[in-house]
């Protein structure tokens, strides 16, 4: 399970570094990837489908504009699950 994790956040940081080398399609690989999950981790905070559709978007646009500063380390799916989370906060406010 262990080589697994390792192998899934390889997988995702060569992704980011795909995309930040010029692939727009490797950052649509990584929502395609992370939203659908995401939506539903945010669906248990917010009860509103439209809701947590629009706070997932704002996260991947935050994950946009912080790729290239971000590095190899974390999960990408918890750095993400992280910006939505804390996204949802600020909405329930």
């Amino acid at each position: 399970m262990r080589e697994d994790n390792v192998k899934e956040r390889q997988e995702d940081f060569n992704l980011l570094t795909q995309f930040n080398e010029g692939s727009e399609d490797a950052f649509t690989r990584i929502v395609e990837k992370h939203s659908g999950p995401l939506i539903n981790f945010l669906h248990r905070y917010t009860q509103n489908q439209a809701t947590s559709e629009d706070i997932a978007q704002e996260a991947f646009l935050r994950l946009y504009k912080a790729a290239p500063d971000l590095k190899p380390g974390a999960k990408l799916s918890t750095i993400i699950y992280k910006i939505a989370y804390n996204l949802a906060v600020d909405h329930a406010r």
